[in-house]
């Protein structure tokens, strides 16, 4: 038993009271009708468009050409029933008595309105509880097609609004109320309140008036026909206290247009497919502007404005709206909305949403960036608001996507902030805005069993014609699973579709259509909502697949939906390794797989070697399983996606458009699907040939200097050896035994190859020639020989690769291709009526990678070879580099710095490079270190002489690093000045007695010297590292002053030895202190 027959066993008719009242309400339309019909078959014709109707109209299916499914929605309050309120969702409400639905066909009215509940809301208004029904009533009427017929207009109208408010209401009215001093905006909404409730809408049927004029520059979807805009807000929604005019609120009325694409088909991405403007008292003169709904406050009323907003942010309308706006404190004022919503095609509906304001929730502004309270807000209780859950919270979605046959869901949350202290919360880190004014570091704690909880019943009303909300939180059309939260925060899963019983997922009858959902949120059963939110879904077709050719397991080839940027997407791939079914399509190889001379292997060749005279066709084929879609197929000419623009155009043909084998893609009926166009292709015909291996060509190749003529039948490889960045420079020379032909040289395929130069072709005039044809008759011989010039500059990624490139000569002579009756074998292949062709001559460009590599003896490594330095020495290390093909160069790495006692000299530069790194530490640099790098890299050869690259595309060599340490304590000594008084300038506290004292004793370093005669300090020079003091580690508690006490020394003399103190607070233990003892 269907949800719809338990709801039938259930309902009740209930009869409204007179003088009942409207909250809000909308009259949308469709076509119906001209669904395929091997979409569905005729017994499931009412299930599958969700539409529940009387008996009398279950043909719903046939096909007629101007059949209209009419869609009234009201929300009406309970005073609506009287004393009697319907019980539950399901039950049905006659409304005749209140109500006429004109249908605007020779005064045709609705003989019957029996609505059905399919949904109850609760609300507040202030401090008072209010409940309302939601109504749906659905009418299809089938109008007579002809040409008088080009629209009609239909209206639903009935009972008076609600009354205005005043300072003795006690029930709903409408807000504002009337104000001393502003009588004319009093007047004007006392009129409005006192209006019959009214919705028109117009109704087109373009093909009935015999014409499409307009129709056919907008994109129709034949799957979903035509249709009213439609703005599926919630019908009655809460905005915080807007206490003044220098403050708005802000939100977006969603809306949009299902006829296809919804848009003109030279619409950019930034245009909107709807339109709404105000119907209701005092509107500016376009339209979009209100000045009379606001409270009246000191004399002042604020303004309420509508401008676009984008498709990409879910389309619809963006309404800002300025104070004041306090409500009232007597009553349950409520302030109406009445919109004109239209299409491109000026097909237009009415709505009418009331809205509520909430004096105990706090206005704030939601940003990009952040969330703002308003400074002056005395409320300090932020409504729940909308965010995208993640590591750090985000505004959320406002567009989703749907693809035919995937199950299609998002999530739904809000969060409960604290902001009555920071005023502000951000969703990311700022400068200079710490960690706490993260807005996901800013909920609210919850307490006294208080949670955050999503309304969903407007969005469980979408989509099915049949919806209707089964209980709180469900519905028989969608999924909202709520998912497991903090008090403070709600999450729902929605899947589209997911509770509709014949498919929980888009099918193909759905292709093109949209749908809004809109989101309300509370933090507890009897607090005010915050701002909605809401979410505009589009649902889109499969994308096409690929038929032809056909797939192997490793070619990759990819379809794109119409949405989608495929400029993003075009994948970069070898395709003559990968796709062996896609000859056509190819970029350049990184090696070769044939190495040896001669002509290459049949199956390595490219499509261009096709044996054979017949010509060589590819057919690109694309199909989409939507019924109805049209493919289009284009080749890509941009050289970022292809190489088909290289192409020589002598031999290649290919289709300029879309080609639809099965039949014409068209349709005169504005509304019919054609499957025509589902089937796409595309033509590439290679139509030059180069026959058998045996076939002799008139054409003689010129090769060397010495001018000789080979056969160029033969077909031989040639290899080229190229350098990066090494210029190129190639003659290709063909020249035809029959001095009256012209020679013409074509470049057959160059791929990959984007500064390749092929020079135009220079004829070579030969004086006195003999013609064989012509008993050997001189004749002179103006193009019988000619030659091209290819130039080629590599660039540094091309280092390692192997470049193909192949030319094919062809005379004018066609001769050949002529049938001689005598002859009974077939013409050569190789003649054809646009001249002789020879066989393809190929050459071979490899491009040689550098190869660097350090040599040894290694003075470093990459991680650093320790070293030590002293202080009037100089230390030398030697660096030698092989670059294999190219000149090395040795330099610094990029974070190497180096003082002016470095120097980095280049001893040798060559293929094989040596330099000398060399360093004199001086006075000051005592307890330094320092780490130097060195790298290299191979020039390239030319002009440009620019970087070359390893086989794996690396520039750089690895590192070769030092770690050098200048020791204290130890100085170097030259043999031109006695060694007292070189080290009396490293310390002027150095006498004979210290400085033997230091050295006579062996101190186990391989590098000092021992001395051991006193004499030689004050009568020689001598080169040597000597010591002028000992070294002593820190203890724990000692300082520098209590160790220049010990050792009866000054700090002054400790800090002259020990430069690499930079402050004698902040030393350690352990550290290293060079000292002369007993110099105080």
């Amino acid at each position: 038993m269907t949800c719809s027959i338990i709801f039938a066993i259930l309902l009740a008719l209930w009869i409204p009271m007179a003088g009942s009242y409207v909250i809000s309400g909308s009259l949308t339309w469709e076509r119906i009708g001209v669904v395929p019909q091997m979409l569905v078959s005729p017994q499931d014709c009412v299930q599958y468009l969700d539409v529940l109707l009387p008996s009398d109209q279950v043909s719903t299916c046939t096909r007629a050409p101007a059949k209209i499914l009419f869609h009234v929605s009201l929300l009406v309050h309970s005073s609506f029933f009287g004393a009697g309120a319907p019980g539950g969702v399901g039950g049905e409400v006659d409304v005749s008595s209140s109500f006429k639905f004109s249908l605007g066909d020779a005064g045709a009215t609705a003989t019957s309105l029996k609505f059905r509940v399919v949904g109850i809301r609760d609300f507040m208004v202030g401090s008072v509880a209010h409940k309302a029904f939601q109504l749906r009533y659905d009418l299809v009427r089938l109008y007579s097609c002809s040409s008088s017929l080009p629209e009609v207009i239909a209206s639903f109208e009935g009972v008076n609004r609600f009354s205005q408010c005043t300072t003795t209401s006690s029930q709903i009215c409408l807000a504002p109320a009337p104000e001393a001093g502003d009588s004319l905006c009093s007047t004007a909404m006392a009129n409005y309140s006192s209006s019959p409730f009214r919705l028109t809408t117009r109704v087109t049927f373009a093909e009935c008036a015999g014409t499409s004029t307009g129709y056919n520059e907008y994109q129709m979807s034949p799957l979903n026909n035509h249709h009213s805009p439609v703005a599926p807000m919630l019908p009655i929604f809460t905005i915080p206290l807007v206490s003044d005019a220098s403050r708005t609120v802000s939100l977006a009325l969603p809306g949009f247009d299902e006829d296809g694409a919804s848009k003109a088909t030279n619409c950019v991405e930034s245009c909107n497919n709807v339109d709404m403007t105000w119907d209701i008292a005092k509107v500016s003169t376009d339209g979009y502007t209100l000045s009379c709904h606001s409270d009246y406050t000191a004399g002042v009323r604020g303004q309420w404005k509508l401008s676009p907003n984008d498709v990409a942010a879910g389309g619809g309308m963006q309404l800002a709206l300025q104070g004041p706006m306090k409500g009232q404190t007597n009553g349950s004022p409520v302030y109406p909305l009445r919109l004109k919503v239209t299409d491109r095609l000026q097909v237009y509906v009415y709505l009418e949403l009331a809205m509520i304001v909430c004096p105990t929730i706090s206005l704030y502004t939601f940003g990009v960036v952040n969330v703002t309270v308003d400074p002056t807000d005395q409320v300090r209780n932020l409504a729940p608001i909308f965010v995208a859950l993640g590591p750090r919270h985000s505004p959320p979605p406002r567009l989703i996507e749907c693809f035919v046959g995937s199950s299609c869901s998002f999530n739904v949350s809000a969060v409960a902030y604290d902001l009555s202290s920071s005023k502000v919360c951000y969703w990311d880190l700022q400068p200079g805005v710490s960690d706490s004014l993260l807005c996901d570091r800013s909920l609210q704690t919850m307490t006294g069993g208080d949670a955050v909880e999503i309304d969903t019943q407007q969005a469980a009303l979408q989509g099915c014609k049949d919806a209707m909300q089964v209980s709180p939180g469900t519905s028989n059309c969608h999924l909202f699973v709520k998912q497991p939260t903090a008090n403070n925060t709600a999450l729902l899963t929605v899947s589209v579709f997911g509770s509709r019983p014949l498919a929980a997922h888009p099918v193909e009858s759905d292709t093109g259509r949209k749908l809004a959902m809109c989101f309300q949120a509370r933090k507890c059963p009897t607090c005010c909502y915050g701002l909605p939110h809401c979410v505009t879904i589009h649902i889109f077709g499969r994308k096409p697949r690929i038929v032809a050719p056909g797939l192997s397991p490793t070619c990759k080839l990819f379809s794109f939906f119409s949405n989608e940027s495929f400029q993003s997407n075009v994948p970069n791939i070898d395709f003559s390794s990968d796709c062996v079914n896609l000859p056509a399509c190819w970029k350049q190889l990184t090696r070769h797989p044939d190495n040896s001379p001669g002509r290459p292997e049949a199956n390595g060749w490219p499509s261009q070697y096709a044996q054979g005279a017949a010509t060589t066709n590819f057919l690109f084929t694309a199909v989409d399983d939507d019924y109805g879609d049209t493919v289009t197929m284009n080749f890509l000419e941009q050289p970022q996606y292809s190489s088909i623009f290289l192409l020589d155009p002598a031999f290649v043909s290919k289709s300029t458009s879309t080609r639809y084998l099965q039949g014409a893609c068209y349709s005169t009926d504005l509304y019919q699907q054609n499957p025509h166009c589902s089937v796409a292709s595309l033509f590439l015909n290679v139509t030059v040939t180069f026959g058998n291996t045996n076939g002799t060509a008139p054409m003689t190749f010129v090769q060397g200097g010495d001018r000789q003529s080979v056969l160029f039948t033969s077909d031989k490889q040639v290899c080229f050896i190229a350098t990066d960045n090494q210029d190129l420079n190639l003659t290709i020379r063909a020249r035809d035994p029959n001095p009256e032909n012209v020679v013409s040289i074509l470049s057959l395929e160059d791929p990959g190859l984007p500064d390749l130069r092929i020079d135009p072709l220079q004829c070579v005039p030969h004086i006195n020639v003999p013609n064989n044809r012509l008993n050997n008759q001189l004749m002179d011989s103006q193009c019988s020989e000619g030659f091209r010039r290819l130039q080629w500059t590599p660039a540094e990624e091309e280092a390692g690769k192997r470049i193909r490139v192949c030319f094919v000569a062809r005379d004018d002579s066609t001769m050949c291709s002529q049938h001689l009756n005598f002859l009974f074998s077939p013409e050569s292949p190789l003649a054809t009526s646009a001249g002789y062709y020879s066989l393809p001559y190929c050459i071979d460009l490899d491009v040689v990678p550098s190869s660097l590599q350090w040599l040894p003896p290694l003075a470093g490594t990459e991680l650093g070879t320790p070293y030590f330095a002293h202080v009037g020495c100089k230390s030398s290390w030697t660096f030698t580099l092989s670059g294999g093909n190219y000149t090395s160069v040795i330099a610094l790495s990029p974070d190497t710095q180096l003082s002016p006692q470095w120097a980095l000299s280049a001893l040798q530069v060559g293929v094989t490079s040596v330099s000398e790194l060399t360093f004199g530490p001086v006075r000051g640099q005592e307890g330094s270190t320092f780490r130097v790098c060195l790298v290299g890299s191979a020039r390239g050869y030319g002009m440009r002489g620019g970087a070359v690259r390893d086989i794996a595309g690396m520039q750089y060599s690895s590192y070769q690093c030092l770690d050098i340490k200048v020791r204290k304590c130890k100085y170097c000594t030259s043999e031109h000045e006695t060694m007292l008084l070189q080290m009396k300038r490293f310390s002027a506290e150095t006498n004979w007695l210290r400085l033997f004292a230091a050295n006579a004793i062996d101190d186990n370093d391989e590098l000092t010297t021992s001395l051991e005669d006193p004499d030689v300090l004050s009568t020689q020079g001598l080169q040597a590292l000597l010591n002028i003091g000992p070294i002593y580690q820190l203890k724990e508690g000692e300082s520098i002053f209590s160790v220049a006490a010990r050792f009866q020394t000054t700090t002054k003399s400790i800090l002259n030895l020990n430069p690499d103190f930079q402050n004698v607070d902040m030393l350690k233990e352990g550290q290293d202190v060079c000292l002369i003892p007993c110099s105080m």
